[in-house]
């Protein structure tokens, strides 16, 4: 079981590694951090992504050049990073996670829209991509973050108090990288429905469900994964990447 709150914080990562580990491991063919997205395409054809952290936190520098080292890797090394207190090479492991432990075929996101009903959500992390689709679509949200200002964003702290009874919580990556997801769980347990949102995912459903986390939202390539890798380069979105669907990958129950 994940412990509960207090006495793990690494070995959630931990047991991320150890069941990533059990796949087989492979060398990179590519790697590519950009300013929006990350991805690792390893030689035998596996393909991961990841969500790159917008905020002042992506250029706190490094007591040390990681850039020959993580060029070597493999794509097991590279989960490792999974435990990196810097952005950049958390997003560098998790799209090597996925690639070694990619999700199952899910279905289109937009059925999010038919299931929640009341089209409210709330959103923890600013997740600008996702904020615009929900905003599209009409949804009441309550966004929680330190950094962005609006109506209807709400500091951080206030989280354990106005997540109370919340019906449906979108969670970004950011709240797995900075381990909010741990001390946020018992709520989830009180909500219809928890996704937790990517890319850089790993299938480790036993893990989600105990976190309570009832679905992955997460984008799958269509087609040639070298296709999407000029679209971050340039400094794309994952949400707008032509080579990319989005689909909800239920957790809770076999897929």
């Amino acid at each position: 079981m994940v412990p509960e709150i207090g006495g793990l914080t690494l070995r959630l990562f931990e047991a991320i590694i150890d069941e990533v580990g059990r796949r087989e491991d492979s060398s990179v063919e590519s790697l590519l951090l950009g300013w929006r997205g990350a991805a690792v395409l390893l030689e035998d054809g596996r393909f991961g992504l990841a969500r790159v952290t917008l905020s002042e936190e992506m250029a706190r520098p490094s007591p040390r050049d990681p850039t020959e080292e993580l060029l070597r890797a493999t794509a097991r090394e590279l989960t490792r990073l999974l435990v990196s207190p810097y952005p950049a090479e958390f997003a560098l492991a998790s799209a090597a996670s996925e690639a070694l432990l990619p999700p199952p075929e899910g279905l289109p996101a937009e059925i999010l829209r038919s299931l929640i009903r009341g089209d409210r959500a709330s959103v923890v992390g600013y997740d600008p991509d996702l904020v615009l689709l929900f905003r599209s679509w009409r949804w009441e949200l309550a966004i929680f973050d330190d950094i962005r200002r609006a109506p209807d964003v709400y500091p951080s702290w206030t989280e354990n108090h106005l997540l109370q009874g919340a019906p449906w919580v979108f969670l970004s990556s950011d709240a797995l990288r900075d381990r909010r997801i741990l001390s946020l769980a018992p709520h989830f347990r009180q909500s219809q429905g928890t996704v937790l949102v990517g890319p850089g995912l790993p299938w480790v459903p036993r893990l989600y469900r105990e976190l309570a986390i009832s679905h992955l939202l997460s984008p799958v390539v269509v087609g040639d994964p070298r296709s999407v890798l000029p679209f971050l380069a340039a400094g794309g979105s994952l949400w707008e990447s032509p080579d990319l669907e989005w689909q909800l990958c239920p957790v809770t129950e076999p897929f």
